[in-house]
Parts: structure tokens; C-alpha cells; sequence
């Protein structure tokens, strides 16, 4: 039996090593669909490009304290509220915003891209086009 693929050999013609990774085995292994979700959504938002491992440390803890606070709230609804109940909801809340708010204040969320309206395009074209004439 063989232990690893030769280069040119089919199923891995160039010698690479397997496509998951330790970081996407653990994201799918230990934490939640929602924590995933949630995290790949602050790497979005903050662009793959500028992304290094604090970062993604910095996205994985507010995405794990959201959850949290999601779960809290759940509890809460389905149960008789109790002020510990309360008040733990209200710390981890404020712990998850002034997480987040660290998050983005280290590696802003980039720049969105303003599409122009079609008509304002047609507009602009047609102003070029009678100011050349």
C-alpha cells in the first residue's frame, strides 16, 4: 500500500499535499455551524487579503462570544429569567461589542465598492458625449 502520491501519478498529479488544512479541519471538527458561519463572515468582511493568524484569533473570539450570546438569549426564552440569568446576558453582550469593536478597530472592514446606477452612467456618457461635440 502506498503512503503518499508520486508526482504525476493520478489523484495527485503535482505532489500536493492534501487540500484541507489543519485550520478548515479544525473549524469543521470543534466548532459550531453558526461559529463557522459567523467567523468566515468577519473574514469576509474584513478581506482575505489582509488577514493573518491574529486575526483570525481576533474573529474566532467574537464569533465564539456571539454564539455565546446567542445561546444566553435562547436560554432565556425557554426558561424562567432569572436576574444571574440577566445579567450574565448583559456581560457577555458587552464583552462581545467591545470585542468587536477591537476587531475592527485593528483591521478596519475594506472598503466596499459604490456601483454607480445605470442611469447615472447614461447620464455621465451623454454629458461626455455633447461636451466632444
Amino acid at each position: 500500500m502506498k503512503t503518499q502520491f508520486k508526482p504525476g501519478e493520478s489523484g495527485n498529479p503535482k505532489g500536493r499535499p492534501p487540500t484541507t488544512t489543519e485550520r478548515e479541519a479544525f473549524l469543521k471538527d470543534r466548532l459550531t455551524p453558526r461559529t463557522r458561519i459567523l467567523f468566515n463572515g468577519f473574514l469576509r468582511k474584513i478581506g482575505r487579503d489582509r488577514i493573518d493568524v491574529t486575526v483570525e484569533a481576533d474573529c474566532l473570539r467574537v464569533a465564539e462570544l456571539q454564539v455565546g450570546c446567542e445561546i444566553l438569549r435562547l436560554k432565556m426564552q425557554t426558561e424562567q429569567p432569572t436576574p444571574a440569568l440577566v445579567n450574565s446576558i448583559t456581560r457577555l453582550e458587552s464583552t462581545s461589542a467591545r470585542a468587536e469593536r477591537a476587531l475592527f478597530k485593528v483591521v478596519p472592514p475594506k472598503a466596499e465598492v459604490h456601483v454607480p446606477l445605470r442611469e447615472k452612467l447614461l447620464k455621465q456618457r451623454a454629458k461626455s458625449q455633447g461636451d466632444e461635440i
